[in-house]
């Protein structure tokens, strides 16, 4: 049964409940008084749909708080994505850097190329961290 099939239950039983208490309320002001029977069978039936009603809408508050609002929620996802592109455009800057600093640089067979480890910052608030390779904060 879904939740919503269940406060459906619990509404039609807090109709029955308030039906259930006019019909005790009209045995009350019943002209020749009221049947002793008939309103000790009444409250009886109106107690024990309250203590249903009780349980259901317990049972419910308690599935709605183990409800995860976000877990079906892209927002983790979407940061995720948007810290990656960055890192990519980071590296994208770098890697435009060292080709225009070798192509500046004079080719000569005697000097190997040296090998500079990249940087990349991820932005975080208001300000960057230094990012080595392998994800490691530099400072």
């Amino acid at each position: 049964m879904s939740s919503f099939d269940s406060l459906q239950s619990v509404e039609q039983r807090v109709i029955r409940v308030v039906n259930i208490a006019a019909t005790v309320m009209e045995e009350m002001s019943s002209t020749s008084g009221p049947r002793q029977d008939r309103v000790t069978s009444l409250c009886s039936e109106f107690m024990s749909e309250i203590k249903e009603i009780q349980s259901r809408l317990r049972e419910e508050i308690k599935n709605m708080t183990e409800y995860k609002p976000f877990e079906n929620c892209d927002y983790v996802s979407q940061a995720k994505s948007t810290i990656s592109a960055e890192k990519v455009s980071n590296l994208q800057r770098q890697l435009e850097e060292l080709q225009k600093d070798v192509g500046r640089r004079e080719p000569d067979a005697n000097l190997p190329l040296e090998v500079v480890p990249l940087r990349t910052e991820i932005s975080n608030g208001n300000h960057s961290l230094p990012m080595e390779p392998g994800g490691r904060e530099s400072r």
